[in-house]
């Protein structure tokens, strides 16, 4: 017999079905919670990386197409926005299912490399001197934004933007 029936048992037997029927919801509740925060780390996690890579485009030199000029101090571009597949909290998608390839994502140097629950998305204004990017599953959406400030690459808090949330360029 497995000792986790041997335990049931003796639960049943100690502290009656009603007992061990409210534990067994408390637990499943707590895994719940702990999911909800699991999957904010990631949320969060994941728009750092996208900001720090932001930053690092933004300090670097850019080639023109035609190799005759190069711009600085601007973000990857992206308008409109770009999103990544996912935004279903119950369903993690493959990292297969999106070209982490394509811009702004290779600018960005970021791609994810597990299944991930949430859609990512970026976007930057025509000049290339601000952006957003969020991260969205279900009624869960954060937000980081970045502005050129003075010639110098100025990134906001990660912020929780709840259901009702939109992450707008600064």
């Amino acid at each position: 017999m497995s000792r986790f029936v041997v335990l049931c048992a003796l639960g049943v037997l100690l502290f009656g079905c009603d007992a061990l029927k409210d534990a067994a919801v408390e637990k499943v509740e707590s895994g719940k919670e702990q999911m909800v925060e699991a999957t904010a780390q990631e949320a969060e996690m994941n728009l750092r990386a996208i900001g720090n890579g932001a930053q690092t485009y933004f300090q670097a030199d850019h080639p023109s197409k035609d190799g005759l000029s190069s711009s600085s101090m601007v973000f990857p571009k992206s308008n409109p926005y770009v999103c990544s597949e996912g935004g279903d909290p119950k369903v993690r998608v493959s990292p297969t299912e999106t070209n982490w390839h394509a811009e702004p994502w290779s600018s960005l140097r970021f791609s994810m490399t597990a299944p991930h629950a949430f859609m990512f998305c970026y976007e930057s204004s025509r000049d290339q001197k601000k952006f957003a990017a969020w991260a969205e599953a279900g009624d869960r959406a954060y937000c980081i934004t970045g502005v050129s400030d003075g010639g110098q690459p100025r990134l906001s808090p990660i912020r929780d933007l709840g259901a009702e949330g939109k992450c707008i360029l600064p």
